[in-house]
């Protein structure tokens, strides 16, 4: 590889081998050259083949990076490409995630069109795996399912209006807004991107929708169930909690620091009212038999419950709150030490550096 670097693609992975290889052909069948940028597959302790899948290909793609994090967790593993990344712009997917052929010679084009944004994120649209899209599927179920579709116009992200969260299978950042609010929180293994957003929001960084920067995101059938539905909105109510992110957002969406009101059982009384709402809105619905429109309002109850339910117990416990992540500089001498970041320079070598590596 030549020194320039443009692009670093971080790809985390556990135990999914299976997967991986269609995740890094579309990496490595990109229009930009493949000079210009390097893929870093972050192994996260796996069990499978992975490190041979990744030898595999690396032997025949020089740009393809390894290395291994023992340490479990997707914040974790992000952060280890991150410290590992060479270039100046560090673009995150997934390992059952395919980019489009343009994907990264999109997201160069975007980060050059806005040029002071700190992070852009696009479309994840979906591939379905043995499941017909069910007919109560709507786009307000996107969210458990790692999709993504804003639409086919660019809007800005940022503290005029969190409600947007661009997600992390079709996610990228300026290596300078991980100075300025930090990398990754180990702290969060699940909503680790709206936790990051979060922060970056609070440091002054604005993010962009850009809907041409597109990935393909195979949906497993397990997870096109109203079970799992259910489930995931419960999980994120808790660990929104953890982030006060509805105490931290007034009602035009804009980002404010957490102010205490009113409070009933240790939970601000505003949340109460708006779960009595959705309640309201459920029975309705249902008396109607609206079917639709009863699961929305019964997930958004289950949100909310279990929202306030984890910010009761977090204020009964003060010293429980969750510090930053330090920033990228912080880290990177010692780290960079630990992670050996060996490039194989040719297939012949590749899978001793490989080795190495692991």
């Amino acid at each position: 590889m030549t020194p320039r670097c443009d692009l670093s693609i971080v790809l985390c992975t556990y135990n999914r081998a299976a997967l991986l290889g269609r995740a890094l052909d579309a990496l490595v069948n990109q229009t930009l050259d493949p000079q210009r940028l390097e893929i870093i597959v972050v192994d996260n302790n796996s069990s499978d083949q992975t490190r041979e899948a990744v030898h595999t290909r690396a032997a025949r793609h020089p740009q393809i990076r390894y290395v291994f994090e023992s340490r479990q967790g997707l914040p974790i593993a992000r952060n280890s490409g991150v410290l590992a990344a060479r270039a100046s712009l560090i673009a995150f997917t997934d390992d059952d995630v395919e980019v489009q052929a343009d994907w990264a010679a999109a997201l160069l084009t975007a980060f050059h069109a806005y040029p002071d944004v700190g992070y852009i994120g696009g479309k994840v649209v979906a591939a379905w795996d043995q499941a017909a899209r069910p007919a109560w599927l709507l786009t307000g179920h996107y969210g458990p399912l790692a999709l993504q579709d804003r639409g086919d116009r660019p809007f800005s992200v940022g503290s005029h209006d969190v409600r947007p969260c661009l997600i992390g299978a079709n996610f990228a950042v300026r290596r300078s807004v991980f100075e300025r609010a930090g990398l990754f929180s180990p702290a969060f293994p699940w909503g680790e991107d709206r936790e990051f957003q979060l922060r970056a929001w609070e440091a002054g960084v604005q993010g962009m929708y850009v809907p041409d920067v597109v990935a393909l995101c195979r949906v497993p059938p397990e997870r096109v169930t109203k079970r799992y539905q259910r489930q995931w909105f419960s999980n994120a109510g808790r660990v929104h909690a953890r982030m006060q992110l509805l105490e931290r957002t007034d009602v035009r969406g804009c980002l404010v620091a957490p102010v205490p009101g009113r409070r009933v059982f240790r939970v601000p009384c505003y949340l109460l009212r708006e779960l009595g709402r959705e309640v309201g809105r459920w029975i309705r619905a249902f008396v109607c038999r609206r079917d639709r429109e009863a699961f929305r309002a019964e997930n958004r109850i289950r949100y909310l419950a279990s929202y306030l339910a984890e910010r009761r117990r977090a204020s009964a416990r003060p010293d429980a709150a969750v510090s930053p992540p330090p920033a990228i500089s912080a880290l990177q001498n010692d780290t960079s030490i630990r992670l050996g970041l060996q490039q194989p320079s040719s297939p012949d070598n590749a899978g001793a550096n490989l080795a190495q590596l692991g």
